[in-house]
């Protein structure tokens, strides 16, 4: 599965639940190799993506040209939080630059596969899941690892901070959830029912937090006790990422096939409801999401040499 095609997925899926609403062209970018990747960062200020050649390319708009930011390695996966930082995820390893300049800020040598991390809102720490240990935390300033999370089979899924920073949560291979304070304190462990979870995401006043799992289900959970709200009925496939609408209202997941690993659909899910509602959505040529102050932000590869970005408005 493509973390591309998932983050794609995401945004296509809202677009379509959003009736009366329309895209508008905002912009042309000029792109010297097409992108695997790409993505907004400060308010849609900047445009950061992974070309086919696996190397970071930044926009500063309104300029239209790219500049090409050396990483000593190949970029499989990005992350921007906070004032001007970013981190991109090499072969085993983690690398924050600074988003104005392209250096180096830290390297971060963690081990094992990557499954997910996430910045902290002020992007001075990183949350890392990986497929041999449990949740690591680490200042992104030093590259120092702060803290080593819990679990019973030393592995985690997906890391995610809430929206003040304060905590983090992480999804693990147990089929447990896990909070920590900032400082990468065990706050609680939650049941995350029969199969693992591979998403979750937090409401935007981070009172509650949803995560998505192998059952097919989605899950609300009050994110100060970790007791569990509510659960959807089963779509029937594995769910890989999640993403909650800005009303707060829907939640909306990408299916996965059990046995091609590859996407089958778009659901959206009312959360007043029982049912995930499967969505008919193309994503031909998108390359990510993004927002800007006001709007979503939708980035297209409309053609080898030119990344678009519309604005739904």
């Amino acid at each position: 599965m493509s973390k591309t095609l998932s983050a794609i997925l995401f945004l296509v899926c809202f677009i379509t639940a959003a009736l009366g609403q329309a895209l508008h062209l905002e912009t042309k970018l000029q792109s010297t190799v097409p992108l695997l990747l790409a993505t907004t960062c400060e308010r849609g200020t900047k445009v950061v993506g992974i070309g086919t050649d696996h190397a970071l390319y930044l926009w500063t708009l309104p300029s239209a040209q790219a500049r090409k930011i050396d990483t000593d390695g190949a970029v499989h996966d990005i992350n921007c939080a906070g004032r001007n930082t970013l981190a991109a995820w090499l072969d085993g390893k983690a690398v924050i630059l600074d988003l104005d300049t392209g250096k180096v800020r830290s390297r971060i040598n963690a081990r094992g596969d990557l499954s997910g991390f996430g910045l902290s809102p002020d992007g001075s720490m990183l949350a890392i899941s990986n497929n041999t240990d449990p949740v690591e935390l680490w200042d992104t300033n030093s590259g120092k690892k702060l803290a080593t999370g819990v679990n019973n089979f030393a592995s985690s899924n997906f890391a995610i901070f809430s929206p003040s920073g304060e905590t983090f949560l992480s999804t693990d291979g147990d089929s447990y959830l896990r909070a920590y304070d900032r400082h990468g304190k065990l706050l609680y462990t939650a049941d995350g029912g029969l199969l693992e979870g591979f998403a979750a995401a937090f409401t935007a006043d981070g009172k509650r937090f949803l995560t998505a799992s192998a059952d097919g289900t989605i899950s609300i959970y009050d994110a100060a006790s970790g007791k569990k709200l509510k659960a959807s009925a089963s779509c029937g496939n594995p769910i890989f990422n999640l993403q909650i609408s800005p009303d707060g209202r829907n939640a909306v997941v990408l299916e996965i096939d059990d046995f091609t690993f590859k996407p089958v659909a778009i659901g959206i899910w009312d959360m007043n409801s029982e049912n995930i509602r499967p969505l008919n959505v193309e994503v031909d040529r998108l390359v990510g999401p993004g927002a800007d102050k006001s709007h979503f932000l939708l980035l297209k590869q409309e053609d080898p040499k030119t990344l678009a970005i519309y604005s739904l408005q």
